[in-house]
């Protein structure tokens, strides 16, 4: 069975963040910053159909962001640039990653002539801690888990004078997190130039991935600004071994994952969730599930040579192809108006070199 567990929630609509943090969040001034990029190029939306799938699949491709396949250069990039704006004489920068932000971080500090200092948990991959090290950056492997490494990173970051940028936030630690928020907003104002958002309505599906939450929740906050409570159903994707925001709907607060799993998605491959994300998602999501290693091993396959997928990339539309193909999900499809769905909407938010 690929979907073992799931989480369906009517959304209610009561975000409960104050009208200062909302106005950082929605902040559409990072589109102009990346424009201004040489490397900036719109990443395309790909169309697809699955055999018994009653509805067209938009894919927004992020494999060739930035040349470093992934898309969370986005948010990186653009709170960096905020910060030299406000405080130029800044030394360096210090953040945890399992990946794709520290990578991001490094290549953006690197443009600017500034160190980098990325700290990875025990579960990185020998190849994501070589990706992060090519950008020029000084990557330290510690025998901790995710929440235990940003916590670290904190703290030397400190020690050393150094700033530190990390995409999640908790109490006291918002401004750099909402500013990192803020800069994934740009691959959505494409989606709107692309003309995707026209496609969809309260009867399609938006499917996100999420680790701390920090993309998905910008994401779900654009959608109800563009729709309102008509918005698209939010579906939250997680690995088996690393479902926090599953436990954390479940239970009605923030909480770390019940139990940490080895997984291939190791992007995804997180703890507790950020404080600006939580309430987003608790309030505008659908729901969560999980997704099985094989599923996604499967849909990596399925889509090899047709979309460059990475690990952590396809859990969205593995959790699309288990919907569509698991008769054990019967219900759940059900309940989410299988029949009646108009699009679907995913994101590959890597590329396979990033596996």
């Amino acid at each position: 069975m690929a979907i073992r567990r799931f989480y369906l929630q009517n959304p209610d609509f009561n975000i409960g963040l104050s009208a200062a943090q909302l106005e950082m969040l929605q902040d559409n001034r990072a589109i102009a910053y990346h424009e201004r990029l040489p490397a900036y190029r719109m990443a395309p939306v790909r169309l697809q159909r699955l055999a018994h799938c009653p509805a067209p699949i938009f894919i927004k491709d992020e494999s060739e962001r930035f040349g470093l396949q992934a898309f969370k250069a986005l948010g990186a990039s653009y709170a960096l640039h905020r910060l030299l704006e406000r405080e130029p004489s800044i030394q360096g920068v210090c953040t945890a990653t399992d990946g794709n932000h520290g990578r991001s971080l490094a290549w953006s500090a690197a443009r600017e002539g500034l160190p980098a200092l990325i700290f990875v948990p025990r579960e990185v991959s020998a190849a994501r801690k070589l990706a992060i090290e090519k950008e020029g950056a000084e990557v330290q492997q510690l025998d901790l888990n995710y929440d235990e490494t940003v916590a670290f990173a904190l703290a030397q970051s400190q020690v050393r004078g150094l700033t530190c940028v990390q995409d999640t936030a908790w109490e006291g630690y918002t401004e750099i997190p909402s500013w990192i928020m803020a800069g994934y907003r740009t691959h959505l104002i494409e989606l709107e130039r692309q003309g995707v958002f026209k496609r969809l309505s309260q009867n399609s599906w938006v499917f996100l991935q999420v680790g701390v939450g920090s993309w998905a929740a910008a994401v779900a906050l654009y959608l109800y600004e563009r729709f309102g409570r008509e918005m698209p159903q939010v579906l939250l994707v997680e690995p088996e071994g690393s479902a926090g925001f599953l436990s954390s709907l479940e239970a009605g607060y923030r909480r770390a994952p019940e139990f940490e799993g080895p997984t291939t998605m190791g992007g995804l491959q997180c703890g507790i969730p950020s404080s600006l994300a939580w309430p987003i998602l608790r309030a505008l999501s659908r729901g969560a599930l999980t997704i099985s290693e094989e599923a996604a091993a499967a849909t990596l396959q399925f889509f090899k040579g047709q979309v460059d997928f990475g690990a952590s990339g396809v859990a969205g539309m593995a959790a699309v192809r288990s919907l569509v193909q698991d008769s054990e999900v019967e219900k759940l499809r059900e309940a989410l108006h299988y029949s009646a769905v108009d699009g679907i909407l995913v994101f590959n938010t890597e590329g396979a070199l990033l596996s």
